[in-house]
């Protein structure tokens, strides 16, 4: 059996990246045996994943849309919380306060949160 190799006479080294003890692969193709190092991915593990790092996945972002993504999340936050304290303060039914924050990718359940826990007065007396 070849230990960080494989094919014919045992003749290629497994990947670097491999995962597991002497960057273990199969004997034959040379798939990675025990997955990939961090941050990659793939059966050789040739590929980069972010999974590993949320900053990786926000300059990945970044450089696919440049700065309007923050633009986007700072103009999407400030409509969310202009549009809950508004309902709040006008003592909207709450289904009305749940299913707007649904809408901006909350569950139902936090804006029953929100809308149970918080009120005007919490929000105008400093």
């Amino acid at each position: 059996v070849c230990d960080g190799t494989y094919g014919q006479d045992c003749a290629f080294s497994c990947n670097p990246n491999c995962g597991g003890p002497l960057n273990a692969c199969e004997p034959v193709e040379g798939n990675c045996t025990f997955g990939c190092d961090d941050g990659l991915q793939g059966v050789f593990c040739e590929s980069h994943t972010n999974s590993g790092n949320p900053l990786n996945t926000l300059q990945n972002l970044e450089s696919e849309y440049g700065y309007g993504i923050y633009f986007g999340l700072l103009f999407a936050f400030i409509a969310l919380s202009l549009a809950a304290l508004i309902f709040i303060c006008s003592e909207a039914p709450l289904h009305i306060l749940g299913l707007l924050l649904y809408w901006f990718s909350f569950s139902i359940e936090v804006g029953y949160l929100y809308a149970s826990f918080l009120s005007c007065s919490r929000f105008l007396h400093f």
